[in-house]
């Protein structure tokens, strides 16, 4: 396997996995955020070029070069970066670059923010709990390794079949009741202010049917620091600026995805290939986002 950092899109189920994806995660410096054409990437002067693809992250100690008729952005993780073309090589090493060939220095960017340190070192759990006689409720989101925004959190889960409503609660780690709603749709909006930044939930739903409980399902699952939410959104902003529509959400939706927020990034990805159809990076990202939005967490 090449010694490339490949994001959450190689991420399997189980929040091991996960936590291993995330480690990989904060040891890379780079991303490639745009790329048209081919390239390559090594570790040392002797290692075997593995081919790369847009939005794959770096790690340092990487080289990347640039093949014929090929076109580049790089960026570090404080937000430098470079427009590279054929023939253009850049180690990255830390928070700086050593570029050679036909390669300009671009304006930087706000830092690109970092995964939450609770993803790595701590791991909420999530599942489906079952009753006598019963289902359990699928489909949970956010949990397990999944983040949320405080400002804009919903919860989700798959429908049961003839479930009449739902009952969802949601609890602070200390244990408050935060939330108690029936419903009669699969999601629920939680109210603004009801979380807060850099704290974890745990929710539970039940599926209410004619003869009482017919299933039931729990998870847990952290909202992003605000300081991070923070750089989330300086960066969003300057992004935009600077960049096509189709490139800016395809690059927002692997940031968010390195972040935990893959509804997010599922929708970033989504909208990116609304202008983009054809293009098969964004594809592969959508589809491995796509596959980690309900991966199961360790019990």
């Amino acid at each position: 396997m090449p010694m490339l950092t490949i994001t959450f899109r190689c991420l399997a189920t189980g929040w091991v996995m996960f936590a291993a994806a995330a480690e990989r995660g904060q040891d890379s410096v780079a991303v490639i955020a745009q790329l048209s054409g081919s390239a390559t990437a090594r570790t040392s002067a002797e290692g075997k070029p593995a081919a790369v693809h847009a939005l794959d992250w770096i790690r340092s100690g990487t080289t990347v070069e640039l093949g014929n008729g090929s076109r580049a952005v790089l960026i570090l993780l404080n937000g430098h970066r470079w427009e590279l073309r054929a023939g253009a090589k850049a180690t990255v090493s830390g928070d700086a670059a050593k570029v050679t060939g036909d390669a300009r220095e671009l304006a930087a960017l706000p830092a690109i923010p970092r995964p939450a340190a609770v993803a790595v070192e701590s791991a909420p759990t999530a599942g489906a709990a079952a009753i006598r006689g019963g289902e359990t409720v699928a489909g949970l989101y956010p949990a397990g390794h999944a983040f949320a925004l405080a400002d804009n959190l919903k919860l989700q889960f798959d429908a049961v079949a003839k479930a009449t409503s739902y009952r969802v609660t949601m609890e602070d780690d200390a244990g408050n009741r935060l939330l108690d709603v029936k419903s009669e749709s699969n999601s629920v909006v939680v109210p603004s202010g009801t979380a807060q930044w850099g704290s974890r939930y745990r929710w539970e739903v039940r599926a209410l049917g004619p003869s009482g409980v017919m299933a039931r399902g729990g998870g847990s699952f952290a909202t992003l620091p605000a300081e991070e939410a923070l750089r989330r959104e300086e960066f969003a902003t300057a992004v935009h600026a600077n960049g096509g529509d189709a490139e800016a959400l395809g690059l927002l939706g692997e940031v968010d995805l390195r972040l935990g927020l893959i509804a997010e990034a599922c929708e970033e990805f989504s909208a990116a290939l609304a202008q983009k159809p054809g293009d098969s990076d964004l594809r592969r990202a959508l589809e491995s986002a796509k596959a980690s939005l309900h991966a199961p967490a360790n019990r």
